[in-house]
């Protein structure tokens, strides 16, 4: 209590220092925000090392919060061997996951697809769970897997159903997917008129016209920036990745994380 009131008044030092000695004394919340301190450089030095030593530290006592950190950690950071790191990452991510942790969810949503053994169906499971649990940019996440046919079946409708959901709660890639989309549509129309009898079903919401496109008419093809996760979309089957802070940071949103109380 005395070292997150001590952080709220703006002495990180004094903060850090009641972190420690519980950290130091088995306390897992404890240990946690002395991973943050050594992150972010508040009350000490800055040092990723240290900070992954006590996210572990954390994340052995069942912490959710930790055992994300700890994972990113060793996806961005850790020197070490590639499938080794890989494979302990993404058990305390499904540890995370599975305790409920919405960052852990989208996390691995997006890992399982961009992956580098993309698992799609696994990827669409957990980007659901986290856009139930309100997370915007998975549920927009999720409206690309509809409309490109990742893990699932293909469908527009449906896609553009989440992405008003995620444009609904603030999502600005949602918000520019669903204006192109609705300009092609528009543009589809102009050249090719549906005939009087059906315009007005065309041009309701359910858009089931664009399921089942005549040959030849031009479809909505995605646009790399509206449709960016980790890395850039492409029209083949996904790609090995490589694992960069700066772009886990773009796709799942640069989040401030709390101290543990």
């Amino acid at each position: 209590f005395a070292g997150i009131e001590s952080m709220r008044a703006g002495h990180y030092q004094i903060a850090y220092t009641c972190f420690k000695l519980a950290a130091d004394r088995g306390y897992s919340k404890a240990q946690f925000n002395v991973g943050l301190c050594y992150e972010h450089g508040r009350g000490t030095e800055k040092d990723l090392e240290k900070a992954t030593f006590y996210y572990y530290r954390a994340a052995s006592s069942c912490h959710p919060m930790a055992q994300y950190r700890y994972a990113r950690c060793l996806l961005c950071h850790s020197p070490e061997n590639e499938w080794h790191r890989l494979q302990k990452a993404v058990s305390f991510l499904e540890q995370a996951a599975v305790a409920g942790l919405t960052e852990a969810q989208a996390y691995l949503g997006v890992f399982y697809l961009r992956g580098l053994q993309p698992k799609e169906k696994r990827g669409l499971k957990y980007l659901l769970l986290a856009a139930k649990n309100g997370d915007a940019q998975s549920r927009y996440h999720v409206g690309v897997c509809y409309e490109k046919g990742l893990g699932v079946q293909q469908s527009l409708a449906e896609a553009m159903r989440h992405y008003r959901q995620s444009a609904a709660a603030g999502n600005r890639s949602a918000q520019e997917r669903l204006q192109v989309i609705q300009e092609e549509m528009k543009d589809v129309q102009r050249k090719h008129p549906f005939p009087c009898g059906i315009r007005a079903s065309a041009s309701s919401p359910c858009f089931w016209a664009m399921e089942h496109m005549p040959a030849g008419l031009p479809t909505s093809q995605p646009r790399q920036s509206a449709l960016a996760l980790p890395h850039s979309w492409s029209a083949d089957r996904l790609h090995m990745m490589t694992f960069s802070s700066a772009e886990w940071s773009h796709a799942l949103g640069n989040k401030v994380t709390a101290l543990e109380l």
